[in-house]
């Protein structure tokens, strides 16, 4: 069984998704079924090509950018405010058509709300139920098997990320077409549903989540502190000393509210593992080990719920931990020599597009943009003078909600999500 908390976010496309082409409510779902290279590349569409020095466009005559732009060594920025909106004079984004597309039909899955439990039901029931009570249409692709029973419960959640979470456990990918309609489609075939500009957004929605990630990784979990003054601080008592694993989880929502998810690889069915519990009032957390140790699991608190998987799979995910931390850490320290480069900018009224498409076109380095930065209104203004990118960077981001970092070799422009 897997379960997630209320106010817990699918870190990855969900976030980014919201973002780049203009969440997580509480819920339970359960389900049963059976390091980066640096080499500079170009930038491609909704992105752009890098090119020499030597082909940088001439900057414009100068004129203000406001009447009293703020200044940063040599670097006007306008008003936050006024540059986080769009500006209607921006030229259409590379893939605005199927943006638009892709934007409406994920606009309807976002802001669904949906509660729905099934036990051992065929997959075509369960997206037949999410047409007949919520209006979300899904094709199956012929190659995902549409009678494969699943159990699944959610509460509260919103429909697309309760999809992304679902495919992602069923190595399956939720996909929307070129005509804007959604599908589940076997990992090996989402190319074959995927249009050349999906893949583009995908990718710039990856790269802006895989950056929060990183530049968070450090940083202490308050959902993960909150759980763990819970499991000591709730009371529990089991309704009876005989459950099965799936059941004792639910009852951990019912009766304590704490979440749950079960490693189903390493736990497929946690419908059929027995568990003996002592029917006395104790922690949350004594219930936990008193029921999941002796039946040959291990637990852990992470990403704000209670994570149950085997002993073997959780020496593998710390070791897997580890390597990507290092790679982490190559990561920022590739990220950190990138950004000390310097170029001399010189212009005003100068788009964020503008600016990526100069650095790019002075070192030689491709980028990617997202729609929403694109056509941000905010404009700035150069001197000339040479800038490290980390202070070009930064200047940026107090002009408009803006967040540039580098990966596998390319600058990558995306939305900031506090918008501040």
């Amino acid at each position: 069984m897997i379960t997630r908390a209320r106010g817990v976010r699918l870190a990855f496309a969900g976030i980014a998704a919201a973002l780049l082409c203009a969440g997580l409510a509480g819920f339970a779902l359960k389900l049963k079924s059976k390091p980066p290279t640096t080499k500079d590349q170009p930038a491609t569409a909704g992105t752009q090509e890098s090119a020499p020095p030597a082909a940088a466009a001439a900057a414009p005559e100068a004129h203000e950018v406001t009447a009293r732009a703020p200044k940063r060594r040599g670097i006007r920025f306008g008003d936050f405010a006024r540059g986080s909106l769009a500006d209607p004079s921006a030229p259409p984004y590379p893939s605005a058509s199927y943006c638009e597309k892709r934007e409406a039909e994920l606009k309807k899955w976002r802001e669904t709300t949906i509660d729905l439990t099934y036990d051992d039901v065929p997959l075509h029931e369960i997206t037949a139920e999410l047409l007949r009570k919520w209006g979300l249409k899904v094709g199956i692709d012929a190659g995902v098997t549409r009678d494969a029973h699943i159990s699944v419960q959610i509460s509260g959640l919103d429909a697309a990320s309760s999809m992304e979470f679902f495919t992602e456990i069923f190595d399956m990918a939720w996909v929307v077409d070129g005509n804007g309609e959604s599908w589940l489609v076997p990992l090996a075939k989402k190319h074959l549903y995927e249009t050349k500009e999906g893949r583009e957004l995908s990718e710039i929605e990856a790269a802006s989540a895989a950056m929060l990630a990183d530049r968070t990784a450090e940083a202490p979990n308050p959902l993960d502190a909150a759980l763990e003054k819970r499991l000591d601080g709730t009371r529990f008592t089991p309704d009876r000393a005989e459950m099965t694993l799936s059941e004792f989880q639910k009852e951990l929502i019912v009766k304590a509210e704490v979440y749950s998810q079960t490693n189903y690889k390493a736990v497929p069915n946690s419908t059929e593992v027995k568990l003996s519990l002592a029917v006395e009032e104790t922690t949350v957390r004594q219930a936990i080990d008193a029921a999941i140790l002796p039946a040959g699991l291990v637990w852990f608190v992470g990403g704000g719920i209670v994570n149950i998987t085997t002993a073997e799979a959780r020496a593998r995910g710390e070791a897997e931990k580890a390597v990507a931390e290092a790679a982490r850490k190559e990561r920022a320290k590739t990220e950190d020599d990138v950004f000390a480069k310097t170029v001399a900018l010189e212009g005003d009224d100068l788009a964020i597009r503008d600016v990526a498409e100069r650095i790019s076109k002075a070192l030689g380095i491709g980028y990617s943009i997202d729609p929403a930065t694109w056509s941000r209104a905010a404009k700035y203004g150069f001197d000339g003078e040479l800038h490290t990118l980390r202070e070009i960077f930064a200047a940026l981001a107090k002009g408009a909600p803006v967040e540039v970092t580098y990966r596998e070799g390319k600058l990558w422009y995306v939305s900031r999500g506090d918008g501040k």
